[in-house]
């Protein structure tokens, strides 16, 4: 509410304006029918509305509220109305909407509000159309006549309908065949969704001039034929019709016959369609003033009875295919069933196939069931054949395999050796992936594993078994689909070999002693063996017991030079001790200076190396003479050496013994001739000999020998040394 004030003339006064912007608000448009059917429907073209406001809703006490109040009707009457006060509203038969709305003294209009109502005063439409292939005169029909009855209602639409055709319930809306001659009543009632009802009954009239009855069979076999035949007769004058076409059907199959004397018409009929259910009829088209006829009979084309005889394998290989075959016989001919459908089932698996113009079906399975034993079958039948089957046992056998050894086949004690195997299908040779494998050597077993890509398993193992033969071997013990197999091949532990090195003295003087030492290693590591004995030779020395090696490998033992003068062999030697194979090594070894010489009365002495023919000679005054004995100097008798030597002066001669190692020595001069000969063990008196102090030798007076032509020396043969090798002195 505003206030305000007047200026001018008539005076001023005081006034009072009022400010409204609420709207009025349409509440309700309530339809109501004068005669009410059903489903919310009036029944009556006119009808009431009541439309409710609020009368303005701004709740002032100043006489301000609504200004005006309209309503109009979809497609129909429009005006005013009284707020809760019934308005008259005439319609057709329909769906309408009433729509109302206010407006207040400010303008404010509501919303719209709106109701619907729905008329429907008319009652459903019937009807009964004929059809009649050869019309008559008055309404009669001198054909085939049908009737097709229905009702419609383009309101509220139908709710209910029903049909007779004199009394007896036909369907409503599809066609129904009138075949007894005469007058007919079809009665046809509807009621729609308002609720408004009707019926009707119509007449239709058949003249039966001619009749037609069939006669022939109702059933047969595929591909064969049936006998088909119908009477005709005018019944107008109850004579049969002569001389008439009359065509059957069945199916997609027809054929015609010519009605004998007796009105008879018959024939054969081909049974080609698919067995089932059928209808087969007899018509006449009609002709001269005859009314065109028909009749029928349900028929039934059977399936054709079938003998099936499995003809296939019996057993076969896990993921092989198996030739499966079946023989079907056409029981009906005693032929071959060309053409049948014959589905073979085995375990998970099954194939479907046809026979070919033997009766015989074939088709390959995949045996991909577990190795058992199963059940085939197979089975006849199809839209054309009847079914029937047979069945056999059959048994899937498992795959062999064949398992091969491909891994080492010998190796050093305690070194490592690689196990494998590789296993496969024995008939395609194909690898085999996933199955279990064991491999073992000696007292090492592994447990199975699976193969991989390649059919291969494969471990590594370490050589504990003492050297010697063993066999490597793989198992496979089969599972659910592949056949256990072995492989195995033979398997060489070797010695370890080892390396003997002499390290020991290469030379010495005779009647004294060597120290002999050698160093024994793994020839495959490198590493020093401790306790093992080692054999030592020298000449005719033969270390006893044997020396065994220290934590270093080596072993020593100290050897005596009781032997003459000369070139030898220094030799070691391991033996095979079951896991370390043999070895030696051997060197050559000199021992030194044989001496002699005569007593003090200066007679002379002489110096002589026997094996590189060395010598000194110092006479009895003192003077010396040394040289080298040659060939012609030299004669070998046997194991005595006989030397000879003069160099103008003075005449040696000598006689040395290579097995006692004696010596003598004849030493003739102008004066007189004097004896010497070899005496080992005296003290050593000094001397100014270069090459050493000589031995006493003590003189004696012999006849001095006469020397024979000296030949050409003795070679001295080669003997093995222990490792094998030929070795000379």
């Amino acid at each position: 509410m505003q206030l305000f004030k007047t200026t001018g003339t008539p005076p001023q006064n005081i006034g009072i304006r009022y400010k409204d912007v609420v709207a009025p608000v349409v509440s309700s448009v309530v339809p109501a029918c004068n005669v009410a059917g059903t489903n919310g429907w009036c029944l009556s073209a006119t009808n009431t509305v009541t439309i409710t406001d609020n009368n303005d809703g701004s709740g002032n006490a100043q006489g301000i509220g609504v200004k005006s109040r309209t309503y109009n009707v979809t497609g129909g009457a429009s005006g005013t109305y009284t707020s809760g006060a019934p308005i008259p509203v005439t319609t057709g038969d329909g769906t309408f909407a009433v729509a109302a709305s206010a407006t207040d003294w400010t303008n404010n209009a509501s919303a719209p509000v709106s109701g619907a109502i729905k008329v429907d005063t008319t009652a459903p439409s019937l009807g009964a159309n004929e059809s009649c292939s050869l019309p008559g005169d008055n309404g009669w029909c001198r054909g085939t006549l049908s009737v097709s009855p229905d009702a419609a209602d383009a309101t509220s639409g139908i709710a209910t309908k029903s049909c007779t055709l004199d009394g007896n319930p036909i369907s409503c809306g599809s066609a129904t065949d009138v075949t007894d001659p005469g007058e007919h009543t079809v009665s046809v009632s509807a009621t729609d969704n308002a609720g408004n009802s009707a019926s009707q009954d119509f007449t239709v009239k058949l003249d039966a001039q001619t009749s037609i009855e069939y006669s022939g069979d109702t059933e047969g076999f595929g591909l064969e034929t049936a006998a088909v035949s119908a009477t005709l007769t005018d019944t107008s004058h109850g004579v049969p019709l002569q001389a008439r076409t009359v065509t059957f059907t069945l199916g997609s199959q027809s054929a015609t016959a010519t009605t004998d004397e007796n009105g008879l018409a018959a024939t054969t009929i081909d049974l080609s369609d698919t067995p089932g259910n059928y209808t087969v009829s007899a018509s006449y088209a009609g002709e001269d003033g005859f009314a065109d006829r028909s009749g029928s009979a349900p028929f039934t084309i059977h399936k054709r009875p079938t003998s099936t005889v499995y003809l296939g394998d019996a057993s076969g290989k896990w993921n092989d295919l198996a030739n499966l075959r079946a023989s079907v016989t056409d029981v009906r001919k005693g032929l071959p069933a060309a053409g049948a459908s014959v589905t073979f089932t085995l375990g998970s698996g099954s194939a479907t196939t046809t026979t070919d113009a033997l009766g015989i079906a074939a088709a390959p399975l995949l045996l991909g069931d577990v190795p058992a034993d199963y059940t085939v079958s197979a089975s006849a039948g199809d839209a054309l054949y009847d079914s029937s089957s047979d069945a056999a046992g059959f048994t899937i056998l498992k795959r062999a395999t064949t398992l091969s050894y491909t891994g080492d086949t010998e190796g050093f004690w305690k070194n490592d050796a690689a196990l494998s195997a590789r296993i496969t299908d024995t008939d395609s040779g194909a690898a085999i992936e996933g199955v279990d494998v064991g491999l073992s050597l000696g007292s090492a077993v592994i447990p199975p594993e699976a193969s991989d890509s390649d059919g291969t398993v494969s471990t590594t193992v370490t050589l504990d078994d003492a050297p010697g033969a063993y066999t490597a071997a793989a198992l496979f013990t089969g599972n659910d689909y592949y056949e256990p197999s072995a492989g195995s091949d033979g398997f060489t532990t070797r010695k370890r070999p080892t390396t003997l090195t002499y390290d020991g003295d290469t030379s010495g003087d005779h009647g004294g002693t060597a120290t002999m030492s050698a160093t024994l290693t793994d020839t495959l590591s490198g590493a020093p063996l401790a306790g093992k004995p080692v054999h030592f030779t020298l000449g005719s020395f033969a270390g006893d017991p044997d020396p065994t090696t220290s934590p270093d490998g080596k072993a020593s033992v100290t050897a005596p030079l009781d032997q003459n003068s000369g070139d030898y062999t220094a030799a070691a030697s391991f033996a095979d001790d079951g896991f370390y194979g043999a070895s030696g090594d051997s060197t050559s070894f000199t021992i030194g200076w044989e001496y002699a010489f005569v007593d003090d009365d200066q007679a002379g002495s002489i110096f002589i190396d026997t094996s590189t023919k060395q010598f000194a000679f110092k006479s009895g005054d003192g003077s010396d003479s040394s040289g080298t004995i040659d060939d012609a100097n030299m004669l070998v008798l046997g194991s005595s050496v006989l030397i000879a030597y003069n160099d103008g002066s003075l005449t040696v001669v000598g006689v040395f013994d290579l097995d006692s190692g004696s010596f003598a020595a004849t030493v003739a001069t102008a004066s007189g001739t004097y004896a010497l000969r070899h005496t080992p063990a005296l003290p050593e008196p000094p001397c100014d000999v270069p090459q050493g102090c000589l031995p006493n030798v003590l003189p004696s007076e012999t006849p001095s020998p006469s020397l024979p032509p000296t030949p050409e020396p003795a070679v001295p043969s080669c003997a093995p040394n222990p490792i094998g090798d030929p070795v000379c002195p």
